[in-house]
C-alpha cells in the first residue's frame, strides 16, 4: 500500500520544575520566560501546521494553487483556493526548521487515502470522535495540544499503543519540507520524509465558473420566482483539448453541462432555500479541477434537521420570515426571524423604552415582569399606534435597570442616542461587541470603539458620552477626566411622572451650551454637523438653580466642566456656530451606521466556533438560560434574530453557550453575538393581522420591562 509520511514537531507548555534559594529567584523567572517563549512558538507552529493540512486537503479535493513565493528563511508562502472558491494561505517552514519527532502521514485503503498517525513505529489511521476514519479528501483534521503539551486531534487525545497520552517534544511543527514549480505549471510539494505530492495551479489546469459575467466565488443569492439559471465556465491549461467536464453532485437543484456552448444549465425549485452543484474537470495528463457552486434563496434557514423541526413558518413581509421550532431530542423551543436587509420593503430599527434615556425604575436591579418602563409588547403597540407598520420585535442589550442605562452604545436611525462614558466602557469588557446595521444594508457583530468631537471657535474638543449618568454630577473624578458630555431631549427629569422620587438630575455646577442643529441632527460616521448656540447657562462659580433640560428634538445640550469649561466659555456666545461629529469604529470599519445595540461575546467569527474566547467559568458557559441572539451570514446582508425560551420545565429548558454556538452555525451564521437573556428574552410578531408575543417569558410576573428593543417595520 502507498504511504506518505509527513513529519512534524511541536512544543509542550513547559512543566516548571525549579529549585532556587530563598533569596535568588532569577532561575525561576528565567524558566518562566523560556516557557512563555516556547508556548508562543508552539502557538505559531500549530497555526502553520493547520495551514499546511488545509493545503493538502484542498489539493486532494480539487483545490488550486494561485501563487507561490519563497521566503527569506528558505520556506514558502503558498496561496490557494479551495474547490468552493475560498482563498487561503499556507506557510511552509525553512529546511533548517524541520526536525522529525512525531509523524503524521497518509495511507491508502480500498482506493481511499486516509490521514494516519505514527507513534513508536506503529501506524494507525486517524479517526474522528465517532470512530470514523478521516479521508484526506474529507474533513480537515485539527491538531492542538492541551495546557500541558499533550497532542490532541479533533478534540481527542492521541494515544500510544499502551493507551497513554503523547507529549509533544519540539519547538516547531511542519508537514511540508519544500515546494517546486514544474514545467507544466503544477507545483510539487515535498513532504518531510521525501515523498511528493503534486498540486495544480492556474497555469497547469484551471476551472472557473461565471454567472452574469462575474466569477462565482461566494454563495450566489437566487431571487424568489427564479426557476432556472445559466452559468458559463472557462477551462484553461496546457492539455485541455481532450478534457472531460461533468456535474458530479447536486443538492436541491438539477444541473447539466452544455460543452458545445460552454454553459451549465441549472433548474432550481421555487422558492429555493439552499442548493449546490459540483463541477469536475479532468484531462489526459491526470490534472483534476473541482468547483462547487453554492446557492441560496431569500430564506435559507433549515426548517428541519437532526436538531429541530419547524412547527410554524410565516412570511411576515417581503424580506422577513418567521419560524417557530421545536427541538427533537431535548425540551427546547426557538423562534427565529430571518431578514434580508437588502429588501426595500422593510427595515430594522431600534428604540429605547418610552424613548427616554436614562430610563430608571428604581428597582435595585431586581427584575421580574413589568415595572414602570414599557415592555416589548407595549413598545410595539405604541409604535404601531403612532403609524409605524411594525411586524416583529425582540429585546436587545444588557442594562442597568435601576439607573436606566444600557451597557453600550445605542444608535437609532443613525443618531447616537446613548453612549457610556469611557470609565464605564473600560469596565464592561464583556460588552465590547455590538450588533450593527450599516446604512449600506450590511451588518456586523464586531467590537466597537467610539470617539466624539465638538468644534467651538475653530478649536476641537473631545466629547465622551451622550445621555449618560455622568451628567448627573455624582462623580467629580469622572467629570474631571471627561469634561465634555452631551445630552438631548430624551434626557427627561422625571421619566415616570407618577414616581417623582425617580429623577434624572443634571449637575448644577457646570457650564451648559444649548445648540440647535442647522439642518439634520448629528448621525454616526457621517462627518461634521452644524449647530447654532441658542443659550448658555453658567454654574461654574454659582450653582444653577436648575440646569437646562431640553424638549426640542433638534436641540443638543453640551455640559462642560473644569479648565475645558473655562476655555470654551471665553470663546463662545449665543448665536455662534459650532460643529459636532460622532464616530464609531466597528472592527476597523467606519461607515454610516443605521442601527446599533450593544451585545456580549462574539462566539462565531468568520464561520468558526470562537467560544474559546469566553472564560470557562463565565455564566454564559455554565448556565442554561433563555437567550436572545443574532446571526449574520457571510454576505453580511442576511440576518437571523433568534429567541430561545427557557427556565420552564416540560416546555423549554433554555440553552448554554456551547449549544447556542452550534445552533447559530446551523442557522447559517458567519458571525454571531448575543443580546440579553434570562427573563428579558422576548419576541413579538404580527401574523395574519394578529399581533403579540410569540415567545414565552420566564419571569414569574410575566413579560419584563427591558431597556431597549429592536424591531422590524414595513417601509
Amino acid at each position: 500500500m502507498k504511504r506518505h509520511k509527513i513529519l512534524f514537531q511541536a512544543l509542550a507548555a513547559a512543566m516548571l520544575v525549579v529549585s532556587c534559594s530563598e533569596y535568588d529567584d532569577s532561575s525561576l523567572w528565567k524558566q518562566v520566560d523560556e516557557a512563555q517563549k516556547q508556548i508562543a512558538e508552539l502557538t505559531a507552529s500549530l497555526t502553520e501546521l493547520e495551514s499546511q493540512i488545509g493545503l493538502l486537503s484542498a489539493a486532494k479535493n480539487g483545490g488550486l494553487i494561485t501563487s507561490i513565493q519563497e521566503n527569506t528563511d528558505g520556506g514558502f508562502t503558498i496561496k490557494y483556493t479551495t474547490s468552493d472558491g475560498k482563498e487561503a494561505t499556507a506557510i511552509i517552514a525553512g529546511k533548517d526548521d524541520i526536525k522529525s519527532v512525531d509523524i503524521i502521514g497518509t495511507k491508502e485503503e480500498n482506493g481511499v487515502l486516509y490521514w494516519t498517525i505514527t507513534v513508536g513505529g506503529k501506524t494507525t489511521i486517524l479517526t474522528d470522535n465517532d470512530g470514523a476514519k478521516i479521508p484526506v479528501a474529507g474533513r480537515t483534521p485539527s491538531f492542538t495540544t492541551d495546557k500541558d503539551g499533550y497532542w490532541m486531534a479533533n478534540g481527542s487525545y492521541i494515544l500510544d499503543s499502551k493507551g497513554d497520552k503523547i507529549k509533544s517534544s519540539g519547538h516547531k511543527a511542519s508537514l511540508i519540507a519544500g515546494a517546486e514549480k514544474n514545467e507544466d505549471g503544477s507545483v510539487t510539494l515535498t513532504l518531510a520524509d521525501g515523498s511528493k505530492f503534486t498540486v495544480d495551479t492556474a497555469e497547469s489546469f484551471s476551472l472557473k465558473v461565471f454567472f452574469g459575467g462575474k466569477e462565482v466565488k461566494d454563495e450566489l443569492k437566487v431571487e424568489d420566482g427564479t426557476t432556472s439559471l445559466e452559468f458559463t465556465y472557462s477551462l484553461t491549461g496546457k492539455a485541455v483539448e481532450n478534457a472531460v467536464l461533468k456535474v458530479t453532485r447536486v443538492e436541491s437543484v438539477e444541473a447539466s453541462v452544455d460543452e458545445a456552448g460552454g454553459k451549465i444549465k441549472v433548474t432550481v425549485p421555487d422558492p429555493l432555500r439552499k442548493g449546490q452543484f459540483t463541477l469536475m474537470a479532468a484531462d489526459e495528463s491526470g490534472h483534476l479541477a473541482v468547483r462547487k457552486v453554492r446557492m441560496r434563496g431569500t430564506f435559507s434557514v433549515e426548517t428541519e434537521n437532526e436538531l429541530w423541526k419547524t412547527v410554524e413558518e410565516k412570511l411576515l413581509a417581503p424580506g422577513c420570515n418567521y419560524y417557530s421550532m421545536e427541538f427533537k431530542n431535548i425540551t427546547r423551543r426557538m423562534h427565529v426571524l430571518e431578514i434580508d436587509l437588502t429588501n426595500p420593503a422593510i427595515e430594522v430599527t431600534t428604540s429605547y423604552a418610552d424613548d427616554i434615556v436614562p430610563n430608571p425604575n428604581g428597582n435595585a436591579n431586581k427584575n421580574n415582569g413589568f415595572n414602570l418602563r414599557e415592555t416589548l409588547s407595549q413598545l410595539c403597540a405604541r409604535k404601531t399606534a403612532a403609524g409605524e407598520d411594525v411586524i416583529a420585535g425582540v429585546n436587545t442589550g444588557y442594562f442597568d435597570s435601576n439607573d436606566g442605562i444600557s451597557r453600550g452604545a445605542h444608535i437609532e436611525e443613525g443618531e447616537l442616542v446613548y453612549m457610556n462614558n469611557p470609565a464605564v466602557v473600560s469596565s464592561l469588557v464583556n460588552h465590547s461587541w455590538a450588533f450593527t446595521i450599516f446604512k449600506d444594508n450590511t451588518a456586523s457583530c464586531g467590537k466597537k470603539a467610539f470617539s466624539g468631537k465638538i468644534e467651538v471657535a475653530g478649536k476641537e474638543y473631545a466629547f465622551f458620552s451622550v445621555n449618560d449618568t455622568i451628567v448627573r454630577g455624582g462623580s467629580a473624578s469622572r467629570m474631571k477626566s471627561y469634561p465634555v458630555n452631551l445630552y438631548t431631549s430624551r434626557y427627561v427629569r422625571y421619566p415616570h411622572p407618577e414616581r417623582q422620587n425617580i429623577t434624572n438630575t443634571l449637575s448644577a455646577k457646570a457650564l451648559y451650551l444649548t445648540a440647535k442643529y442647522s439642518s439634520k441632527n448629528m448621525t454616526v460616521n457621517d462627518g461634521w454637523f452644524d449647530a447654532t448656540v441658542t443659550a448658555i447657562a453658567d454654574g461654574r462659580t454659582t450653582a444653577l438653580g436648575e440646569a437646562p433640560y431640553l424638549t426640542d428634538r433638534k436641540e443638543v445640550g453640551i455640559q462642560v466642566t473644569g479648565s475645558t469649561a473655562d476655555a470654551i466659555a471665553a470663546s463662545v456666545k449665543v448665536g455662534d456656530n459650532i460643529r459636532l461629529m460622532a464616530q464609531m469604529d466597528v472592527e476597523g470599519v467606519v461607515k454610516p451606521i443605521q442601527t446599533q445595540n450593544s451585545t456580549m461575546w462574539h462566539y462565531v467569527t468568520d464561520g468558526e466556533n470562537t467560544l474559546n474566547t469566553v472564560p470557562a467559568n463565565h455564566d454564559f458557559r455554565t448556565l442554561i438560560d433563555p437567550m436572545t441572539f443574532v446571526c449574520v451570514d457571510k454576505s453580511g446582508s442576511r440576518i437571523m434574530i433568534a429567541e430561545i425560551d427557557g427556565r420552564q420545565v416540560g416546555f423549554s429548558i433554555g440553552v448554554n453557550a456551547e449549544e447556542v454556538t452550534e445552533i447559530a452555525l446551523r442557522l447559517g451564521a458567519w458571525n454571531s453575538t448575543r443580546f440579553d437573556g434570562g427573563g428579558s428574552s422576548a419576541m413579538w410578531a404580527k401574523k395574519d393581522g394578529v399581533s403579540g408575543l410569540v415567545s414565552s417569558p420566564s419571569d414569574g410576573k410575566g413579560e419584563r420591562s427591558c431597556m431597549n428593543y429592536m424591531y422590524v417595520r414595513k417601509k
